[in-house]
């Protein structure tokens, strides 16, 4: 998988082996891009994750890239200072 991200796809494993989630987890990740790293997220834990960029053509990517994760993800095209939670 291609990595837009200044960190090695390497380096990116091992700090996601040391998140502590499960199943029942939900993760935000802000500025998700093309969705690498929501991808890795999702397989190995099976959680659910929400991904928001202002890049209308990377999310595109990226949904394409999260289809098979279905319902367990969401993302949505807005800067940080945009979400209403």
């Amino acid at each position: 998988m291609e990595f837009n991200n200044p960190m090695s796809p390497r380096r990116i494993e091992r700090l996601v082996d040391e998140l502590w989630l499960s199943a029942r987890s939900h993760v935000l990740e802000v500025g998700c891009g093309r969705g690498e790293l929501i991808r890795i997220i999702l397989s190995k834990f099976g959680c659910k994750a929400v991904g928001i960029d202002p890049d209308g053509e990377a999310l595109h990517t990226a949904a394409e890239k999260l289809r098979e994760y279905g319902d367990d993800m969401t993302l949505h095209q807005c800067r940080f200072d945009e979400v209403d939670f």
